[in-house]
């Protein structure tokens, strides 16, 4: 039982980051094309 709940902790994890990274890339991204809208 324990090791099924650590299990599921670590996946939740490992989802968890790389949302963060997705979001975080979109942001960059969102900032530079207002910053910078004629690249676009």
């Amino acid at each position: 039982m324990a090791a099924a709940i650590k299990e599921a902790q670590t996946n939740m994890n490992a989802e968890s980051i790389i949302m963060l990274i997705i979001s975080a890339g979109l942001m960059v991204y969102l900032l530079y094309a207002l910053l910078r809208p004629e690249k676009f």
